[in-house]
């Protein structure tokens, strides 16, 4: 086994472009930050996509995603799933990406995306999304 699965270790700001982390939240085996300046950060295996990257490689250092990922909004909120992750911005848009089983991405099919895909405001009832939750094989958002 890797030696940087076996000993934890701070991540300070350097880490995260010397900007600090406002939100973090970890899933099955991928963790997703986000810092002040509104930018996503992601690292762990990877395998399921979760990590936004169009890729399925994984990182053991935080990566930032593109801003364009969220259509240049800002982000005001992460969270990770076991295999999927979702952004919410501050204008209410929900972003999902990973694994699609199950319906877990909110897209009405079960497509996997590689990339952030932003949800139809009418699969939120037509209004903004104030909060994200992810667990292991669903997702949820709390509109106004």
């Amino acid at each position: 086994m890797p030696k940087w699965l076996l000993e934890p270790r701070r991540l300070g700001r350097e880490a995260f472009g010397d900007m600090p982390v406002v939100a973090a939240s970890a899933g099955d085996d991928h963790t997703i930050a986000l810092t002040a300046d509104g930018r996503v950060w992601a690292w762990g295996s990877g395998r399921e996509a979760q990590q936004g990257r169009d890729s399925r490689k994984g990182a053991c250092e935080p990566v930032a995603m593109a801003p364009a990922s969220f259509g240049r909004a800002r982000v005001a909120l992460v969270a990770a799933g076991d295999d999927h992750s979702l952004a919410l911005t501050v204008e209410g848009d929900v972003y999902s990406w990973g694994r699609g089983a199950w319906g877990r991405l909110g897209h009405g099919d079960e497509l996997d995306r590689l990339a952030p895909t932003v949800l139809g405001r009418a699969a939120l009832g037509n209004s903004p999304a104030v909060c994200v939750a992810a667990g292991k094989n669903h997702s949820a958002a709390v509109n106004i």
